[in-house]
């Protein structure tokens, strides 16, 4: 049966993997109930399938089974990040993390559902389905995923370019407390299960493709790829054993793909009309 850490030998899994890091920063992540070795680690460059392998070796992934999830920064670099020693001791940044930002042409708006624990998994649903629908009516371009304990809308950022936000987290007009606003908006109209408190500019989020991993049964970080698909969710179908077959290797699906966000912003009043 598939699971972890045998869903990262597959090769289709590695290259969907791969779409997501591509010019982003990654993040192995060690989950929260293990026990066993190894630590958190950041600032690692994936862009292309063997650079992942390197990682899933050098962290012992594979064969010690160490427990990590992995996340992919919202932030997109013009380059990628720097390069970095594989012996974690060695690694040197500079002053990179102080001006990262320098470095960004894209970060990508998020709203996250989160159900605090799965139990909550259908009251996460319903919020994730009043969101839909408002995206919907007012065509708003996103993709939506289960995170493995919710659910991700995420606008990607040519959609909000137009607006010339600052990535500079101290300039008065920077994106991410733009993006909080919105997420404020939403959580006050909509649903107290949105997190108002990602907004920054280091933020990674799950990868897609990659496994949610939890003590007793782990789950699938996948995208949605038509409104049934969503509509017709349910945990066990997030079960690797149940997705491994089912791997596109289309595109991630957008919704709307022909629309904007500016209906969006005039609604919630973060916009003015004109």
């Amino acid at each position: 049966m598939i699971d972890y850490p045998e869903w990262y030998r597959i090769a289709q899994v590695k290259f969907q993997i791969r779409k997501y890091t591509y010019r982003r920063e990654t993040m192995f992540m060690k989950a929260k109930f293990s026990m066993k070795a190894g630590m958190t680690t950041r600032m690692i460059k994936i862009h292309n399938v063997q650079h992942l392998d390197i990682w899933l070796k050098q962290l012992r992934v594979l064969y010690d089974r160490r427990d990590y999830n992995l996340y992919y920064s919202l932030a997109h670099y013009k380059d990628g990040i720097p390069n970095g020693s594989l012996n974690l001791a060695d690694r040197d940044f500079g002053n990179w993390n102080e001006e990262h930002w320098k470095s960004m042409d894209g970060y990508d708006f998020l709203l996250d559902i989160d159900a605090g624990n799965h139990k909550e998994m259908d009251f996460a649903h319903v919020s994730a389905t009043l969101i839909k629908k408002l995206f919907d009516r007012l065509e708003v371009p996103y993709h939506l995923r289960f995170s493995g304990m919710g659910f991700h809308f995420v606008i990607p950022y040519v959609y909000f370019s137009e607006l010339e936000l600052n990535f500079k987290p101290e300039a008065d007009n920077n994106i991410y407390e733009f993006f909080m606003k919105i997420a404020m908006e939403l959580h006050k109209r909509y649903s107290e299960m949105i997190d108002t408190g990602i907004y920054d500019s280091r933020r990674v989020i799950k990868i897609p493709y990659s496994l949610a991993l939890f003590p007793y049964k782990n789950y699938v970080c996948f995208p949605f790829g038509y409104d049934a698909h969503f509509n017709n969710f349910n945990l066990d179908n997030a079960r690797p054993y149940n997705l491994f077959h089912n791997i596109s290797d289309e595109p991630e699906h957008l919704f709307n793909p022909n629309g904007n966000v500016f209906k969006l912003l005039k609604e919630l009043k973060l916009m003015k009309d004109g």
